[in-house]
């Protein structure tokens, strides 16, 4: 579709919040994640809600889990966009670097693993 969509509470679950961390920080160690409902980082707009039907939690990417894009016609609402937060090891390897403090991840203080 090209086209941004939310992602509803309905049905939504630990799995799905554990394929969205490993996918975002694929080269990362997940230590645990968290889920929050009812847009608590904000309300998308539009008519884009997807609602995950199904999640193994095995998943390479939240697009290979059970989808439906009809959320906004099912019962789903903005007011009920998932946030997730990911708990990472903060560890580093000898000569990785990182770039902190910036307005996005694109720019900041550069700082490097010894």
């Amino acid at each position: 579709d090209g086209a941004w969509y939310t992602v509803c509470d309905d049905n939504y679950d630990s799995d799905a919040t554990a394929v969205i961390c490993n996918q975002l920080f694929s080269t990362e160690t997940l230590l645990s994640s968290a889920y929050y409902g009812s847009a608590r980082f904000g309300r998308g707009a539009g008519y884009g809600i997807l609602k995950v039907s199904s999640c193994s939690g095995s998943e390479g990417r939240l697009v290979d889990c059970t989808l439906n894009k009809n959320g906004y016609y099912e019962s789903c609402g903005h007011y009920q966009d998932i946030g997730v937060r990911c708990y990472i090891n903060s560890g580093c390897t000898n000569g990785e670097i990182r770039l902190v403090n910036g307005s996005s991840d694109r720019e900041g203080r550069v700082e490097v693993c010894i």
